[in-house]
């Protein structure tokens, strides 16, 4: 069985939703199946029948909750359930919704054209313009229900592509029935007037308001005909407060959403009447269509014009900024295109796009998608800024928007700059659900100067990696690096180790974290900072375990592990997944506490032997156990007393300086422990059996 699967809003009782339920009723269900796509939780009109004719339905995220969000539910549908033929019916969003498709593995992704235009705003028109302009790169069948559908969301379709599929209806639900008829009119008190009627969702596109301007008009040729609006949507408070205005309370009924839309629309043809509206409105109608062509005509071309005087406008500020040509060169070439750098202060903010940065692995898809969104980051960006008169914006590259703010050097005009940028932040996010970062560099006096606020723009970005994304970082505010001494804590930190208390070393950790991201440093210090923690509790394991070597490469690999980390908050999830690693370690080692006390203990002498006052007691001390109790569980662990060990060690030492240094008889002896030279002579013959002058004779040769 094929299963097809439809991405729609919802599937309440309107045109596409009405036209996919006529087709899905008919079609053979045991060759076919279909399965919806719906965004939001709700139930809706057509829920219930469509699993009863055996279609699955997937609720995903509201579309005002972020595009990304529903995105990554279409793609994870796609794939999670192997669908191949995804069909969607989202117009302007089509391309959005096979992106997705194409990335859950779909290999036929239909686009369906229902609609003619949407709602006039810079940002949906932004998103229209992506939409047809990437949509050959994600659908590959394209459908429409008519002429002037395909010419709105296929500019850039080759026509012998596109398919026709004319909505169908049930003729026979329209036959002419008087007694219903007459039974709808009585309903209405509508006795013999004359009525007008629409079927349709109350958007845009159904061009309403146009429709209640006809109404408007005939009303004084006939005051008593009246108006059936069957539907409901989003422009209904709009369409009854233009009601209101036009004084059509009377006139205008409002039947909300209809399931027997058919009977409404039941009428013998009684053509006079008829006749004569049409004749009335034709004429303005004919008349507002070429006045329509002629503005959408000029949109375009004004379009087109914007679209390549941006990218020249861009180049040229780019390159005033980054001053690689005679800046006196770039002033005067920006004068020409109507920008004009007078002003007492300036500052750069840079704006980059969290999901195509550094912070994440970005491959070839994501690097062409982020052109896209850049371009939508700058007409954002654009508008806010022309709407504030506060300066220019340009876009750099594929990812990032850079934005010269130009004013007086006031606290109130800093305010208002961390005003525009989190209103740009919050639109974006809105819009394409993409988090930006924001870096401002400091204030200049002149253009020329502009590179050194453009250059600690670029350094606040850098934060990201300690502060996280969606950052607002303005170098102002910025103190002064604080470098920091973490030694103590490290200190505390091994000893917390050896001492088994988990609780108080994740708390160490916690509080050089926070001193890390605190004194602000760059990245390579942080990771400086974290590799010194990774050494400590490395080494802490490494004295205590019977395999070294395995401790050193776990040590090593995280070292490097740590530095190639994309965030500090990343990097500082290693370090406690270590330390917690360590701990399971030492309970593995550690599982008596006679174990223990003996592990401490060589680890105590491993790194006190020097000492010439070590001795049984102090060792007790340290361990807070008695003397007697240690000395027998030091014997059961490693087969030695406490002197054995410690003169065995101090040996072993011994024998390293006498065969890597020149240093003196009784200098070693010092270093090893030994306040008598004498004595320590006579211990190193007695367990090597050679005096140290001939082991360091012999070893040496």
């Amino acid at each position: 069985m094929i299963r097809v699967l439809h991405v729609v809003s919802i599937m309440h009782r309107g045109g596409i939703e009405t036209m996919l339920m006529n087709y899905y009723r008919r079609i053979d269900r045991n060759q076919v199946q279909f399965d919806f796509i719906e965004h939001g939780f709700e139930e809706n009109d057509y829920d219930a029948e469509i699993r009863r004719l055996g279609g699955k339905i997937y609720n995903i995220p509201p579309k005002y909750e972020g595009v990304k969000k529903s995105l990554n539910a279409i793609s994870e549908i796609v794939s999670k359930n192997k669908y191949q033929i995804v069909h969607v019916h989202m117009d302007a969003m089509n391309s959005f919704a096979l992106y997705a498709a194409k990335k859950g593995g779909a290999s036929i992704r239909i686009s369906h054209a229902h609609s003619t235009s949407m709602p006039p705003s810079r940002v949906k028109g932004l998103i229209y313009w992506l939409s047809i302009k990437v949509l050959p790169r994600y659908a590959n069948q394209y459908f429409t229900c008519s002429q002037v559908s395909a010419d709105y969301l296929y500019r850039n379709i080759d026509k012998s592509k596109i398919q026709y599929i004319h909505n169908a209806i049930d003729t026979e639900k329209f036959n002419y029935q008087e007694d219903i008829r007459n039974q709808i009119r009585e309903k209405h008190d509508l006795k013999d007037n004359l009525v007008l009627g629409h079927v349709g969702n109350f958007q845009y596109p159904k061009n309403h308001m146009f429709l209640l301007e006809i109404m408007k008009e005939y009303h004084q040729i006939n005051p008593n005909a009246k108006l059936l609006l069957c539907g409901d949507g989003e422009l209904r408070e709009s369409i009854e407060k233009r009601i209101k205005e036009y004084h059509l309370e009377e006139n205008v009924i409002l039947l909300g959403v209809c399931d027997n839309v058919s009977e409404y629309m039941l009428k013998p043809v009684t053509a006079s009447e008829l006749t004569k509206v049409i004749r009335n409105m034709k004429e303005k109608l004919d008349s507002r269509k070429k006045e329509q062509r002629k503005i959408e005509s000029l949109a375009q071309t004004s379009q087109d014009y914007h679209k390549n005087a941006d990218i020249i406008r861009s180049k040229a500020l780019e390159t005033l900024v980054n001053c690689t040509r005679d800046v006196q060169v770039s002033l005067q070439e920006l004068k020409k295109l109507g920008i004009c750098f007078d002003c007492s202060s300036y500052r750069v903010a840079v704006f980059d796009m969290d999901t195509y940065s550094e912070l994440y692995q970005v491959d070839m898809n994501k690097q062409q998608e982020s052109a896209l969104m850049a371009f939508v980051l700058f007409n954002v960006s654009n508008e806010i800024l022309t709407k504030e008169k506060a300066g220019v914006a340009y876009q750099e590259g594929s990812n990032r928007v850079c934005i010269i703010f130009t004013g007086n050097k006031s606290r109130e005009f800093g305010a208002k700059i961390h005003n525009i940028c989190q209103e740009i932040q919050q639109k974006v996010k809105e819009v394409i659900g993409i988090e930006t970062s924001i870096g401002i560099g400091s204030w200049v006096r002149s253009p020329q100067d502009m590179i050194y606020s453009y250059k600690l723009a670029e350094k606040a970005l850098r934060y990201r990696y300690l502060l996280g994304g969606s950052l607002l970082f303005d170098m102002e505010e910025k103190k002064t690096d604080n470098s920091i001494n973490i030694v103590r804590e490290l200190e505390i930190l091994t000893d917390e180790m050896k001492a088994g208390n988990r609780q108080e070393v994740t708390e160490i950790l916690e509080e050089i974290e926070n001193e890390i991201k605190g004194a602000l440093v760059e990245k390579s210090y942080a990771c400086i900072y974290l590799q010194q923690v990774i050494r400590a509790i490395g080494n802490t394991c490494q004295s205590l375990s019977d395999d070294p070597e395995e401790v050193i490469a776990q040590r090593e690999k995280l070292l490097k592990d740590v530095s190639q980390a994309k965030t500090f908050d990343n990097a500082a999830a290693l370090v406690r997944q270590y330390a917690g690693n360590v701990f399971e370690s030492l309970q593995d080692l550690n599982s008596s506490s006679g174990q223990r006390q003996g592990m401490l203990a060589m680890d105590y002498i491993q790194n006190n032997y020097m000492d010439t006052n070590l001795s049984l007691n102090s060792i007790c001390s340290y361990l807070n156990i008695s003397t007697s109790y240690f000395s027998t569980i030091f014997k059961e662990m490693t087969g030695e007393t406490f002197i054995e060990a410690l003169t065995r060690t101090r040996m072993e030492k011994a024998k390293e300086l006498l065969e890597n240094t020149t240093m003196k008889n009784y200098e070693i002896a010092e270093k090893v422990g030994f306040s008598d030279p004498h004595y320590f002579g006579i211990s190193f013959k007695k367990m090597t059996g050679k005096t140290p002058t001939e082991y360091a004779r012999e070893k040496r040769r």
